[in-house]
């Protein structure tokens, strides 16, 4: 994206990510085997205590005041148990996870389960927080610490393990003769890495009540505050990993920030330990104004003292800034923009490249929003249909395709949230006559599905909509076992829905969930002609440009909308939507691998990837006649979502990416995200992609 001027250049960090070929080597995965069964009599619960009820009281801060962040609804800290030096088999990578109740938040009590223990014997205990996959032999834990971070509000602390802040402790416990429950294990955090606690106000003048989204700090050259990190188990190192990844600035953007005035409102940045004395940082603070219609940076030098150390592990740095009645006075401003029309030109460069007839495509980010319909005017010229290209604009509502697939899944989680819908339940139990949708040998196998493994895609099911009778594929038996695509098994779960719903149609109950909520008031799952955007709009790849006007409900591919409307989903979904803490965090974690660079959740597909962070991605083909992409990226605050309508031979994911997030290298392993050929156009033929 083409942002002018720009006050810093800000280099991508690596995550160091082990990947793994298959989910049962990939201890961050659990395969769900259909119905939740009882914890067999040999399973040990431990429950290990927090200091003083926070994650992060340091106690030692340059100031000497603690800085105490309560523990979270989510988090858990990894556990890795030894006994006499010897690693306990399957001791390795468990997962505390914090206990629900309210004594769980202020005490810090967190719940692990292992069938790996004996009884009166002792063992070591190491733990890190948060819970980061312990890679190789269990000897390093990888992560990095972020050069983007994101802040969900004033005050709010809640990104600190996201952004890579890391802590271990040491322990002990004993088990006793009798009874598999070993309760009150003590644990102390000790911070490896430092923070820096900003408290900005601004008492008078041209910049009070303007709201603050994004905090930059920038270090001398050469001296690394973020990038890839490993801590040795074994050593106790904690470092920063190869130079490419190393970054001498970090951004942080507040979602949520509040207008400047006089009371201080607090942010929190993650900072790789280093030392820095006798130098000068670089602090901007970019804002916009009550209106929203304008916004600025505002940077200045702060000279660091020669006995500050700057940043020791462990510590956080509390700068009170406060932002001056007018830049000046050793603060500069510089006005904060997008090139749009660069972006148009670009987006355009790539249909034409591609020979492709429109595109909806919307970003947006917490400091920018850019939505574009963009026709390719040459392509209409060539078929003789110019009149078709005049009618398209941004109200023009195309097909979703098996994007479809995550509203849907989000309605399913709601439900769960609710506690009307249990993932682990089998579906025939919820209504019986579930079986009659499927072949008679196929009844016993059908028992067996649950919403869970729907939205993983595991129940063995052929990938279409709903076509009695219904087999399973046998290669891919038995239920539960293997990943395969599956937009029946979505399909079945619907009518399941419908059915507790009391038979109401999957469209109705979309409309009401989320669509009436968010405004989007033309999209649909059901065809409808309330609207005149989606009959002016032709597909191209069918023999006479048709639509998709005849398909009924389908939730695995007939959603019609379009970038604008689909974004204020994604926005809404980024910001956790309305489900629980515990709902979002089951439907957003890893559970299955899919291939080697992608995991299924329960709703996406998601890339952990080294450059960007986690990448929650999916995409859709109809027919090869609609093709759609859209992209979650928590850890930037950024979603991002096009519709095209028409098929195409090349992919022209990667470049479109590339626009708007930018030029990583590593966003190629999303779903087939080759580059567009420079000496390639696309023609009419179908060549399907990775996932639908």
């Amino acid at each position: 994206m083409k942002f002018k001027p720009s006050v810093f250049f800000l280099a991508s960090a690596l995550l160091l990510a082990a990947a793994c070929s298959a989910a049962e080597d990939d201890p961050r995965i659990h395969m769900p085997q259909g119905e939740a069964e009882e914890p067999a009599s040999d399973v040990w619960k431990l429950k290990f205590k927090g200091n003083a009820g926070t994650r992060t009281s340091f106690g030692d801060y340059v100031e000497g005041s603690p800085l105490p962040l309560k523990w979270l609804r989510g988090d858990g800290i990894g556990l890795f148990l030894s006994r006499e030096g010897s690693a306990v088999e399957g001791g390795q990578n468990l997962i505390a996870v914090l206990d629900k109740s309210s004594g769980g938040l202020s005490g810090g009590v967190f719940t692990a389960e292992t069938a790996s223990l004996e009884p009166s014997a002792y063992y070591d205990a190491k733990l890190y927080y948060p819970w980061r996959y312990l890679a190789g032999d269990g000897a390093v834990i990888t992560g990095r610490v972020a050069p983007h971070q994101l802040q969900k509000a004033a005050g709010s602390s809640a990104h600190i393990g996201k952004s890579g802040g890391f802590a271990v402790a040491t322990t002990g416990f004993s088990t006793p003769a009798s009874g598999k429950t070993v309760s009150d294990i003590a644990f102390e955090l000790n911070h490896k890495t430092a923070y820096v606690w900003f408290d900005v106000k601004a008492a008078s003048g041209n910049y009070f009540g303007w709201t603050l989204k994004r905090i930059s700090l920038s270090a001398p050259d050469g001296v690394f505050i973020a990038g890839a990190t490993s801590y040795d188990t074994s050593s106790g190192a904690f470092t920063l990993n190869d130079a490419v990844s190393r970054s001498s600035s970090i951004v942080l953007d507040i979602e949520n920030g509040e207008p400047l005035s006089a009371s201080s409102q607090s942010a929190y940045m993650v900072v790789f330990p280093t030392t820095v004395a006798a130098e000068t940082l670089t602090l901007s603070y970019t804002l916009t104004n009550p209106s929203g219609t304008s916004t600025v940076t505002l940077s200045h030098d702060k000279a660091v003292g020669a006995s500050s150390g700057m940043f020791a592990a462990g510590k956080a740095y509390h700068l009170v800034e406060e932002i001056p009645a007018t830049s000046g006075s050793g603060w500069t401003e510089t006005p904060y923009s997008v090139d749009v029309e660069s972006c148009r030109a670009e987006v355009l460069s790539v249909l034409k490249r591609a020979n492709l007839p429109s595109i909806s495509l919307t970003y947006q980010d917490n400091l920018t929003k850019v939505s574009l319909s963009v026709v390719n005017d040459e392509f209409y010229a060539a078929q003789g249909r110019v009149s078709e290209g005049e009618l398209i604009d941004s109200n023009s509502i195309y097909e979703a395709a098996s994007v479809s697939k995550v509203p849907f899944a989000y309605v399913a989680m709601k439900m769960y949230d609710d506690g009307e819908l249990d993932l682990d339940k089998p579906l025939y139990e919820y209504w019986p006559e579930m079986l009659d949708l499927f072949a008679e040998d196929a009844r016993e196998n059908a028992k067996l599905i649950t919403a869970r493994l729907c939205l993983l895609h595991t129940t063995g099911l052929p990938n279409g909509g709903l076509t009695p009778p219904i087999s399973f594929t046998a290669s891919k038996l038995p239920v539960g076992s293997q990943i395969q695509y599956s937009g029946t098994a979505l399909c079945v779960l619907a009518k399941v829905i419908e059915q507790m719903k009391g038979g109401i149609d999957f469209a109705q109950i979309a409309k009401a969930y989320i669509f009436d909520k968010l405004g989007m008031n033309t999209s649909s799952y059901l065809y409808s002609d309330y609207s005149d955007s989606y009959s002016t709009l032709h597909t191209y790849g069918y023999p006479n440009h048709t639509r998709h006007t005849s398909w009924t409900t389908g939730v695995h591919a007939t959603l019609r909308t379009n970038s604008l409307q689909f974004n204020e989903f994604l926005q809404w979904f980024l910001h956790g939507a309305d489900l629980t803490p515990e709902g979002y965090e089951e439907m957003m974690r890893d559970y299955v691998r899919y291939n080697a660079n992608n995991i299924r959740t329960l709703g996406w597909f998601v890339e952990h990837n080294e450059e960007l962070g986690s990448i929650f991605w999916h995409n859709g083909i109809n027919g090869g006649g609609f093709r759609s992409w859209a992209f979650l990226l928590p850890e930037r605050g950024i979603t991002l979502c096009w519709f095209v309508n028409a098929t195409y031979s090349y992919n022209i994911q990667a470049p479109l990416f590339n626009i708007f997030v930018g030029n990583k290298t590593a966003v190629g392993t999303l779903g087939g995200m080759t580059p567009l050929p420079s000496d390639k156009v696309g023609d009419s033929g179908s060549s399907p992609i990775s996932y639908e």
